[in-house]
Parts: structure tokens; C-alpha cells; sequence
């Protein structure tokens, strides 16, 4: 059996699973630092459009690499994850627009909305040897793009800031002092 536009690739069985482990350490020999989400910690924001709308956006940093400019920085691959909530008498799931490139919205402008933070908190990861990573994502800017979710939410798209924060958690192996960002590694 040969997977649809693979000439002669073996089509894999559904169900077969790579352990994580084995996909963590074939990202790192690329170079790559997974992380682990230790405390999710999404930020709110109160749309000022008359809909009472609040929107959800949530980082999800996914792995981190060394910036190759050699500033000794890092770069971070992630998701930005938005969600809009309204209330039900605000829903318009009979006249649902899909957004479509082409479709009857396009060469329009986006509406540039006001809105007021509610909560912006950090979201907590762990990566190599004890390292903490700290993320807060904050809107810059939200727009109202005219379409509807299919549940009937207004979409609004949100541009952001990452806000990150690198530090160390726990207490060193050898020595048994606090780890910080200048404790000697001892080797």
C-alpha cells in the first residue's frame, strides 16, 4: 500500500505511536530545547466595541534555540492561541461568515478596536537542567475582522508582545545552593 503522492512510501498504520521521549531527543540533536508547560496562565482582554466581548490569548512555547546572530539570546517557536467570548444575545450563529481568502471581505480593512487589559500574568515553563521560562503574552493591537466563528463569535485578531523571562529553580547537586543565573556549574 503507498501513501497518496508518495510512490512507493509504506503508508504507517494508524494507532502506531513514536514515544515522546524519542521525538524530544530527535528535536534536540537539531539544536532545538523543548519545554514543558509547568502553569498556563492566559491573558484577558475587555473588547471596547459594544459587544462585551473579552478575548483570551494564550502562548504555548513549544521549543527554544540559541539565536544564531551570537548575541547569546534565545528565540522561541510558539502558538498563539485567541479566543473570543460573548454573550449569548451578541451570537450570530444563523449569519456565520467564514473567513475566506478572496471570500466577500476581501480588499476591506480591519476594524481597529479598543479594549482594556483584564489580566496579563506570566505562564510558567521548564526546560534543561532546572532552567525556568516565564512567558506573558500582551496585546498590542486587536482588530474586528467582520466574520464569524462558527459558533457565531465576532473573530478579532490580536497582535502581541512576548514578554520572557529566563531564570533557574532548585538547589545545585553539587554545592546545594540556590541556582541563579550566575552560580558556577562547577565544571
Amino acid at each position: 500500500m503507498t501513501a497518496a503522492g508518495g510512490a512507493g512510501r509504506k503508508r504507517r498504520r494508524v494507532g502506531r505511536s513514536v514515544p515522546e521521549r524519542e521525538i524530544l531527543e530527535r528535536i534536540a540533536r537539531m539544536g532545538y530545547t523543548a519545554c514543558k508547560l509547568k502553569r498556563a496562565r492566559p491573558s484577558y482582554y475587555a473588547i471596547k466595541d459594544g459587544s462585551g466581548a473579552v478575548v483570551r490569548v494564550r502562548i504555548e512555547v513549544i521549543t527554544i534555540v540559541p539565536n544564531p546572530d551570537g548575541s547569546g539570546g534565545i528565540l522561541t517557536c510558539c502558538a498563539i492561541q485567541v479566543a473570543t467570548f460573548v454573550p449569548k444575545e451578541r451570537r450570530r450563529p444563523s449569519g456565520v461568515q467564514k473567513r475566506e481568502r478572496g471570500g466577500p471581505r476581501a480588499g476591506k480593512a480591519d476594524a481597529v478596536v479598543d479594549f482594556e487589559p483584564i489580566r496579563e500574568r506570566y505562564s510558567e515553563y521548564e526546560f534543561g537542567g532546572g532552567q525556568a521560562l516565564r512567558v506573558k503574552v500582551v496585546a498590542v493591537r486587536i482588530t474586528k475582522s467582520g466574520s464569524f466563528s462558527e459558533g457565531g463569535e465576532p473573530v478579532y485578531d490580536v497582535e502581541t508582545k512576548d514578554i520572557i523571562k529566563i531564570g533557574y529553580r532548585g538547589k545545585c547537586n553539587v554545592c546545594g545552593r540556590d541556582l541563579t543565573a550566575g552560580h558556577n556549574d562547577h565544571g
